[in-house]
């Protein structure tokens, strides 16, 4: 059997839900540095993958902070859309000092060592998300164009 090679182009959007919340008199958190996430076209075989590097801020003192993650699938899936076909990813998160972590979409999850010296890490990052999708997933898809919105919120 002779297996064609197919082509999908796929780009998420990376949308920031800045969250700028009030713990104690003046305190802020802070998502900064994210970018879109720009797969390029698919080769045929393997997943795809994307990584983007961001900041967490948290002028408040605290050794944690906790992220909500929420893609623009029905009920906050992580879907990307082409028309009426979708196909799923994967959120994975890695704070400065871990591994990375698999997210659940509409879940708050709490991970450490967010920077309290700098709003943009002076111009580094501390954490990492991660998208991928999978090759059995992309051989089920026509070529095309997906795109689709992953919101993070940032919750003190």
């Amino acid at each position: 059997m002779v297996r064609k090679k197919r082509k999908i182009c796929i780009a998420i959007c990376a949308f920031l839900a800045a969250v700028v919340t009030a713990r104690a008199a003046h305190a802020v958190v802070r998502i900064s540095n994210m970018n879109d996430f720009a797969f390029g076209s698919w080769s045929g075989s393997g997943n795809l993958t994307a990584t983007d590097g961001v900041c967490i801020f948290d002028n408040g003192g605290a050794a944690t902070y906790r992220l909500r993650f929420r893609g623009s699938g029905a009920g906050f899936a992580f879907t990307m859309a082409n028309g009426a076909a979708t196909l799923p990813y994967t959120v994975e998160y890695r704070d400065g000092g871990g591994t990375f972590a698999t997210v659940v979409n509409n879940v708050t999850n709490t991970f450490t060592i967010a920077n309290a010296t700098s709003t943009t890490c002076g111009g580094g990052t501390n954490g990492t998300i991660r998208i991928t999708v999978l090759e059995s997933n992309l051989l089920t898809q026509a070529p095309g164009n997906f795109s689709g919105t992953l919101t993070v919120r940032l919750q003190p």
